[in-house]
């Protein structure tokens, strides 16, 4: 899986949890990936949708990371 598609894969869990009624927050255009400080392999990504979702769906993150995985 490229970069590209596991951001678009990222953002179609944010589309279905709020479709869903899980989250109530507005879906943002577009998810950044970057590689984690401290990767284990070349193919590590991490994202900060959780924590930028979890104010304004008023859950801690590790909810709404829970609810996109």
């Amino acid at each position: 899986m490229t970069p590209t598609q596991l951001s678009q894969a990222v953002l179609r869990s944010v589309r279905d949890a709020v479709d869903g009624g899980e989250l109530r927050v507005a879906v943002p255009e577009r998810v950044t990936l970057r590689r984690p400080p401290r990767h284990v392999g070349a193919h590590a990504w991490s994202t900060g949708v959780a924590l930028r979702l979890a104010g304004p769906a008023g859950l801690p993150a590790p909810e709404v990371a829970r609810l996109l995985r």
